[in-house]
């Protein structure tokens, strides 16, 4: 036989003569749902193991339909199936369309409660001690599995949905908005992983924090109420009509604030981990990719050079009730730590700071005025030590008045100026002309630009204090 022959068409005689080639056809049986009393107990194994956790499905009465069962594996990967009970027993096949939701009796107890939505009857059974005020709820299969659930046990409901942070949470968090505004639910919010303080993420493990569930949050050792707190405050209302967002290619949609946040994130993302975000962020934003190399390329020219945005650190109130007696004398005592003044200096710095928290409360400021009797005595360490103190401090020297008046209308800092005394460039800011008419709170400067409520900042008066060397220990 030649080549040619050897690929040459069989001949009907050939094709006759040829063993009927036939697939066996499996048979798992009748599903039987709600699962039968006498029903004996979840018998399926997946590579002759038992499953390390298992999830029911139930009807409104709380009666079993299916399970989700979750296998363990080596490395932190895991296997997930349903499981069903047939007229043949315990299989491991996927229970008929529609499928209910995880927690369907919960939700007909509680009508009129929040829902929380999650990827994965595991995400919401652990995140329901984290958000008790709500019931938690999940679709089995995940993203893939999403037209075959029926929602419309959440019309008419307050949901707010909580994705995984990789690539499969943008697909069922981009398909559950749709699926939701399908059912007309009454409000649909998202909770904006990408903008959780880094003081919850942190927590956890490297490894597992480019994409993180809520489980990953519990498991690092975060308290609910932190967890609760934390996703409240990144909440994003979600547009319940098409027409009010941006499309994209993944069957769901963006709204306009969720493509904003994603832009600010990437911009963010040092370059290598933007490198390889890069496809998928495209296909998210449904944007070129040259558009979106501009967009990162201006948002880092922004945030490194001219037009840095300022950001001054606002202070948090201490959650329990503070004994002003005692921080005024703590505060005293760090200012001694680093600079030695005469008597009844520390004192004035300690209480100008604290008088400078609480601004509004009062018609008349005090300047703080630091001096000495010659250079090098200790002033601008003085400074330094007031900074650290003081609310949103922001050190200055030689800025223009123009500079000076935007700031303050803009972010209402504690202005401290070094050198002050030091003759300026023409042009430069002025302190004694920007002081006059700071003195009473409501007062407006002859610059339209320092009418500001309660004076902010420019109603600083003068207190004077002597600064000497440190003296050596």
């Amino acid at each position: 036989m030649n080549a040619r022959e050897k690929f040459s068409p069989l001949t009907p005689e050939e094709i006759a003569a040829a063993p009927a080639i036939t697939k066996p056809v499996r048979d798992d049986g009748e599903i039987v749902a709600p699962v039968p009393f006498d029903a004996p107990p979840l018998g399926v194994k997946f590579h002759g193991r038992k499953p390390d956790e298992v999830f029911w499905f139930v009807n409104e009465n709380g009666e079993h339909l299916f399970a989700e069962c979750r296998w363990n594996l080596e490395g932190g990967a895991k296997e997930v199936r349903p499981a069903c009970f047939t007229d043949r027993g315990w299989k491991l096949v996927a229970y008929r369309a529609p499928r209910p939701i995880y927690n369907l009796d919960k939700l007909g107890d509680s009508p009129d409660r929040p829902v929380w939505l999650f990827e994965g009857p595991r995400k919401a059974e652990r995140a329901a001690a984290c958000i008790p005020s709500a019931v938690t709820t999940a679709n089995a299969g995940g993203a893939n599995a999403i037209k075959q659930t029926d929602f419309q046990p959440l019309r008419g409901r307050d949901v707010t949905l909580w994705r995984d942070g990789d690539e499969a949470g943008v697909r069922w968090q981009a398909q559950m908005i749709a699926a939701l505004r399908a059912v007309n639910v009454a409000s649909i919010r998202l909770v904006n992983i990408a903008m959780l303080p880094s003081e919850v993420t942190e927590s956890i493990p490297a490894a597992k924090r480019a994409k993180f569930d809520v489980v990953d949050l519990i498991d690092a050792g975060i308290g609910p109420e932190a967890i609760r707190a934390a996703a409240e405050a990144v909440c994003e209302p979600v547009a319940m009509s098409q027409a009010e967002t941006t499309s994209t290619p993944l069957g769901g949609s963006l709204t306009e604030v969720e493509v904003d946040t994603e832009i600010e994130r990437l911009s963010k993302l040092p370059l290598v981990a933007y490198e390889r975000e890069r496809s998928a962020a495209v296909r998210r934003l449904s944007i070129r990719a040259s558009v979106l190399d501009r967009l990162m390329k201006g948002k880092r020219e922004t945030a490194n050079g001219q037009g840095q945005p300022l950001d001054l650190p606002t202070p948090e109130p201490w959650p329990d009730r503070v004994d002003g007696a005692a921080l005024l004398s703590e505060m005293t005592a760090a200012i001694r730590k680093y600079v030695i003044m005469e008597a009844g200096c520390a004192e004035a710095v300690a209480l100008w700071t604290l008088h400078a928290h609480a601004l509004d409360a009062f018609q008349v400021s005090p300047r703080l005025g630091i001096t000495s009797p010659e250079k090098r005595c200790g002033k601008t360490t003085a400074l330094d030590v007031v900074q650290s103190l003081a609310p949103r401090p922001l050190s200055t020297s030689n800025t223009s008045a123009a500079a000076i008046f935007r700031t303050i209308e803009a972010a209402q800092p504690t202005l401290l100026i070094d050198e002050a005394d030091r003759p300026r460039k023409k042009g430069a800011y002025r302190p004694p002309a920007a002081w006059k008419a700071g003195l009473r709170a409501m007062r407006p400067s002859q610059r339209r630009q320092l009418r500001l409520t309660h004076s902010k900042l420019e109603s600083r008066v003068r207190s004077q204090l002597k600064v000497r060397d440190p003296v050596p220990s």
